[in-house]
């Protein structure tokens, strides 16, 4: 915890397949020690989202950063890649492509911010 009262904690994952399972391992236990667990339901889904984006289109290390500030839990996932995500139309979707899509749905916001050393997507959650 922070001298601002805001609890932070980040993993590295490796650009593997077992990443997105290992995100979501950390997030609940993570929640379970911050006593957040009204995230996980919507977290687990997000961070299985962009995690997996990361490992299938950037192929790069993988930080998986969360931040409780009060009742906002944010979750952001770095990568070294060079591309923007974007949501893709449903109708030009072919396989997959809903991943962002559902992540703005879930999220009360989201966004990519782009580096020196790659970009980072990340949404804020709410308790409700």
């Amino acid at each position: 915890m922070t001298a601002d009262g805001n609890r932070h904690t980040a993993l590295r994952l490796a650009p593997l397949p077992d990443a997105p399972g290992l995100a979501r391992d950390f997030l609940e236990e993570v929640c379970d020690a911050w006593q957040a667990r009204e995230f996980l339901e919507s977290g687990n889904l997000i961070v299985s989202e962009l995690v997996t984006n990361a490992v299938q289109h950037a192929g790069t290390e993988i930080v998986l950063a969360l931040e409780l500030a009060g009742p906002v839990l944010t979750l952001t996932v770095h990568d070294e890649g060079t591309g923007e995500p974007h949501i893709v139309p449903p109708d030009q979707r072919i396989v997959g492509g809903r991943g962002l899509a559902m992540v703005a749905k879930l999220a009360e916001a989201w966004g990519v911010d782009a580096d020196g050393a790659g970009k980072s997507v990340w949404c804020r959650l709410r308790m409700q």
